[in-house]
């Protein structure tokens, strides 16, 4: 943590930047976007590649321990790593939920220790955000000539520490999607009251070094953007909604629904081999491997019911999101260790909520991608396609074949 965040007092002397808390207009964190691959749509919103830089960010602490085998889950050191010390009451935060309860509001400015022993999960003010939450006076904005990142940066906690979500009992990973669904709708409330925005919403886990994750502690991230437009991958999600409905031209088309009732040729005629490719199911759930991969051992979730976003589930639903999360992270890591070498396969992952955002009317249908990390070459980096190693629909044959917790 920064030496010059001092003892919490009434009169804590906060770093400027930290918990995303800024005095100074030069520092504000900027957002830069691509010009050669941007455009604006009708309704104003910016679609391209951006790029948001935020000098704060690198002074976020790298608290892995190196192990010798590239393929293994990298080594931990349970109860020294920064979470524990927070939740210890040792390090400060900006706590505004504790299991299904809001503690604070999220555009406090006021960190504090807390002992967060009591809980079995939370969720705080992100300390290295990447965006402004609390500003310079309006007034002033106008001196200062760059496009400004605003928004709030949550990361949601399990108290108890966790290596991987196999880990998680079923009722404890309910508790904490329910507490992720309290704190992302409060915050949105919270800051479009105050700003009368609409918000894009990033929700995803970096588990293991390779993946972004700083700290070996289980957690997840939600980042709410103000007044914002979005990438082209994000972007090509809704481009591809909208299109099937006019390709089959039916309003009412959803290619997600389809899924779940076993669809066989997508609207662009492919053949989607889908029974193949399915790895876990129940009433509410559809999980398997994805059609077109992104890495090998890509799995992806689906929830039956059309809803576009987390904060829509239902109870039974969240129930049945928590079991699937639990086992298909449980066969992926199974593959991994089989097959991971052979494919250059890590143990860490993202994992990736699909979904709408606040203020964008298009209802997709909320997918979750489940993406390892694989070794790439330079062609796959020149454009969006990715170069697999094994089929899918066999993917999903040899995570079947030792399936069981």
């Amino acid at each position: 943590m920064n030496k010059d965040l001092k003892a919490i007092t009434k009169d804590l002397f906060v770093s400027e930047g930290f918990w995303g808390i800024y005095h100074k207009l030069e520092l504000l964190p900027d957002v830069r976007l691509d010009p050669f691959r941007t455009y604006v749509t009708k309704e104003g919103t910016m679609i391209g590649h951006y790029s948001i830089i935020s000098t704060l960010r690198a002074d976020r602490p790298d608290e892995y321990i190196s192990t010798q085998n590239d393929f293994q889950i990298d080594q931990l050191e349970e109860g020294k790593d920064s979470f524990c010390r927070l939740i210890a009451g040792e390090l400060p935060s900006i706590c505004v939920s504790q299991d299904l309860t809001m503690s604070k509001s999220p555009l406090s400015i006021e960190p504090t220790l807390e002992n967060l022993s009591e809980t079995k999960v939370f969720s705080i003010i992100n300390l290295f955000t990447p965006m402004a939450r609390v500003m310079p006076p309006r007034e002033n904005l106008f001196q200062i000539n760059k496009k400004i990142t605003k928004g709030i940066p949550l990361l949601h906690i399990f108290s108890k520490h966790y290596q991987a979500i196999e880990e998680v009992p079923i009722d404890e990973m309910v508790l904490y999607l329910k507490n992720i669904i309290l704190t992302i709708e409060t915050s949105q409330r919270s800051f479009s009251e105050r700003d009368n925005s609409t918000n894009t919403v990033f929700h995803f886990y970096n588990i293991g070094s390779r993946a972004g994750a700083s700290i070996p502690h289980l957690h997840s991230q939600t980042l709410l953007y103000a007044d914002g437009g979005h990438g082209w991958k994000d972007h090509s999600f809704f481009l591809s909604f909208d299109q099937n409905r006019q390709l089959i031209g039916k309003d009412s088309f959803c290619l997600g629904c389809k899924y779940s009732k076993g669809l066989n040729v997508d609207p662009i005629g492919q053949r989607l081999h889908i029974q193949e490719r399915i790895i876990w199911e129940d009433e509410n759930w559809l999980a398997f491997t994805a059609y077109a991969p992104e890495r090998d051992g890509h799995i992806r979730l689906l929830p039956k019911r059309h809803v576009s976003s987390l904060w829509e589930l239902e109870a039974p639903e969240i129930i049945s999101l928590a079991k699937a999360l639990k086992f298909v992270n449980h066969v992926l890591s199974l593959f991994i260790k089989q097959y991971g070498r052979k494919l250059h396969i890590f143990f860490d992952r993202n994992i990736l909520f699909r979904q709408k955002h606040f203020g964008f009317s298009t209802p997709i249908h909320m997918l979750i991608d489940i993406i390892p990390i694989q070794r790439i070459g330079g062609a796959e980096i020149l454009d969006d396609h990715r170069l697999s190693h094994i089929f899918p629909e066999e993917t999903a044959k040899r995570m079947k074949e030792g399936k069981k917790l």
